[in-house]
This record gives structure tokens, sequence and C-alpha cells, in this order.
């Protein structure tokens, strides 16, 4: 019997492996920041023990070989480890481990108030430094020198990790800068080196900017916001031809699959089905987002009128003993109509809301209904779960109901309400 391709086996699993690599991804963000937390228990015990061993008069010599030794080790590309540092030197380590250990009565107490110039100065001659305060260097270079085995260099114990999202706006968590690999529902980004190399650029931007707004950095001038107008075309370039290769892909497993009749069309009707299906999503489109779309009508005789001859009427949803007609619209910022929908008549930018009658009688007509201003939706940004809701009464009948009606809420419930009722 002949092998079964990949996508023979993987096809039935699929729905349990994407879920595994889901949860897997969420846990092990978590897991890196505990375990690196772990390890500044195991330094600390470290450090006591080899306190013990070390001389208070050491030759300037052995300081130099020591130094030498670190700054090699310090160099090493550290992006690979589970919470990167950054650049390193090993004169912002013995700052880092005099901050830590300097305070008074400590060992390193003598090293407490120098500058970063005489500390500058000592990493690159020992010798610039009176011969009483080698011992404490020693113990300095030596805490770096545990550090850097244990991979904590760069860190420090009380160090809080921050989140930082693409917003350029601190007082305004909702003003995000869009960035190019949100393209394909966020694969964009592995498509292209360029996308990632911008969103560093905006990374570094954005972390300064909400450090000094948060008083937690001293205050600099900020560089100009990274702009990718000029690498764009390349990036789509790249877009179209990684989709390309995932669409040549395709073809190959769908060809030498043992799937009931498409494993056993010709590669050419394969290739004339796929082909574009996934190009086609490279497409420049003005930024957008969804919106959960709710009207509370006074009882079940209410619908959303759909267009055509074959509508799409939606009846209402009955939640916590109101009635709601409830749709999805999706909001472009850049367009001149920026609302569509299933249940929005795209070129009036209004819903229309019917009355339901019985039998062989048409709907009837109830009211149409304007939708959320630009303001409304931009400030549902700030949401985790933004729903628009706008109460219809039974006096709207024949009217045209303004966006003012419309109500932002927050659609996140606790678990006990949702399991619980």
């Amino acid at each position: 019997m002949k092998r079964r391709t990949s996508l023979d086996r993987l096809l039935p699993l699929a729905g349990s492996l994407f879920t595994a690599i889901t949860n897997e991804s969420r846990v092990i963000e978590a897991d890196k920041v505990f375990q690196t937390r772990d390890r500044f228990q195991i330094r600390s015990m470290i450090r006591e023990e080899l306190a013990v061993t070390l001389t208070t008069d050491p030759e300037p010599s052995s300081l130099s070989g020591l130094m030498e030794k670190l700054g090699g080790l310090l160099e090493l590309d550290g992006n690979q480890e589970m919470i990167p540092t950054g650049a390193s030197s090993l004169a912002g380590e013995i700052r880092r481990v005099i901050v830590e250990e300097g305070n008074q009565g400590s060992p390193l107490e003598t090293l407490r108030k120098k500058t970063t110039e005489e500390i500058l100065a000592f990493s690159t001659d020992p010798g610039s430094s009176p011969p009483e305060e080698w011992g404490a260097w020693l113990r300095a270079l030596n805490y770096v020198a545990v550090d850097r085995v244990m991979k904590l260099e760069g860190k420090l114990e009380r160090s809080q990790l921050v989140a930082i999202s693409p917003a350029t706006d601190p007082t305004d968590p909702g003003q995000m800068h869009e960035l190019p690999g949100h393209m394909i529902n966020g694969f964009g980004g592995f498509m292209s080196e360029l996308a990632g190399e911008h969103e560093v650029e905006v990374a570094r931007y954005c972390t300064q900017l909400f450090l000094q707004a948060a008083h937690r950095i001293r205050e600099e001038r900020l560089p100009k916001l990274p702009d990718f107008s000029r690498n764009r075309p390349r990036f789509l370039r790249d877009l179209r031809e990684g989709l390309e290769a995932v669409e040549n892909r395709l073809v190959e497993l769908l060809a030498d699959s043992h799937m009931d009749l498409v494993g056993r069309l010709p590669i050419g009707v394969l290739r004339y089905f796929v082909q574009g299906k996934l190009t086609r999503l490279a497409k420049e489109e003005s930024p957008s987002e969804s919106c959960e779309l709710r009207l509370q009508v006074p009882n079940m005789n209410y619908e959303f009128d759909g267009g055509g001859l074959a509508d799409t009427d939606l009846k209402p949803r009955k939640i916590a003993g109101k009635y709601y007609l409830i749709t999805y619209g999706t909001y472009r910022r850049d367009e001149n109509k920026p609302w569509t929908g299933p249940h929005i008549l795209g070129k009036k930018q209004i819903m229309r809301v019917d009355r339901d009658r019985k039998g062989v009688r048409s709907d009837k007509g109830f009211c149409r209904v304007d939708l959320p201003a630009k303001g409304l939706v931009t400030k549902g940004r700030s949401l985790p779960h933004p729903i628009w809701v706008a109460r219809i009464k039974g006096s709207d009948e024949g009217e045209r109901v303004g966006s003012s009606r419309w109500k932002l809420i927050n659609g996140v419930e606790g678990l006990d309400r949702n399991l619980l009722g």
C-alpha cells in the first residue's frame, strides 16, 4: 500500500493540532518569565557561596584576564535567550551588579558612588582604580560572570516586564500604528523580512514613548515614527511571491493525496482551481474593523431586512429577557462610505428594520437606522469586546433613527455569568 501523504495524515487531526499549537503558544511566554524568575533565587545562592572564596587583594593582571573573558562572553548573540537582553557591555553589567549589591554595609558599598565614566575607565584599565578597591571590583566581576553563566545578564531582580503595543498616543491606547504584518490575518509578517525590521523600529519608538510617559526612563528626544512607505512595494512583492509558493505546494499536496475525487484530478485542473485564490489576499485594503451591532426591539415581530429575492432577513434573539436584532458590519476608516455588511444598505449607509407579517403578505418597513458615527467606532478600539447597541421604540415607525441613539458597551462577562447563568 502506498504511504499516505502528509495532507492525508494531517487533515483528520487538523482541529486537534491547531488547538494544541494555540494552547502551547499561550503558555510558552508565561513559562519564559517564570523560569527566568526562578533563576534569580539560584543566582543569589551561588553569589553567597562564591563570596567566601574571593580575595580582597587581587592583582590587576587577574582582573584584566577575567574582564577579557567576560567581554567576549557578553558579545555573543543573546537573542535566542528566553527573554533577550539586547546589547550588553562589560561596563553596563558592572553598573547593574553595583546597583543590585551596592547597599550600605555590603562588600560593593565602596563602588556605589562610582560614575559611569569611572566604571568605563576601570573596564578599560583596572590600574586606573586605587588598589584598596580591587577586591570590590573582583567581586563585581565575579557576580557578572555568575549572571552570564545563568543567562541573567541585563536583568534586574526587581525588573518589571512591560508589554508594549504599537500605540502612538499615551492618552489614547486605541490609536494604533498600522503594522504591515497584519495582512492575511497576521501571517503577512512571515512572508517578508521587511515587515519584521519595520516592526522592531516601531517597537523601539513606542517603548521609548510610553516608558517616558510613565516616568520609568529619563526624557530624551523621540526619533521620528518609522515610515514604511518606501519599503511597501517590495513587501507586497514578497507577499505575492510567498503566497504563490504556498499555492504551488498546495497543488502538489492535493495531487498526491488519496482523497476521493480530489486526488484523481489532473494537476492542471487543480492548479486552475487553486491559482490566484491565495495571492489575491495580498491586495491592500483600507484599515477596517468588524463591529457587532445590536438593535433592541420591543418584541419578536421585528427583523433586519436583507437584500434581494432570496434575502437574508434576521429574526431577534432573546438575551437576558430582552429582544435584540444582531448583525455584524465592517467599518473601513479611509472610505467615503465606510460601512458594509449583510444587513447594511451600502449606498445609503443605513440599516432597515421591518415588521414581520405572517402569511403571504410581504414584510412592512418599520424604520431606518443610521450607523454608529466615527468617534464611537474609534472609541470601541479600547475595549476587548466592543458592542454597539441602539434601542428601537414603537414610536419610531416611519422614522429615521439617528446615530446618536447608539451606545457602546463592553461585551466581556465573567465566567460565572456565562457558565452558571
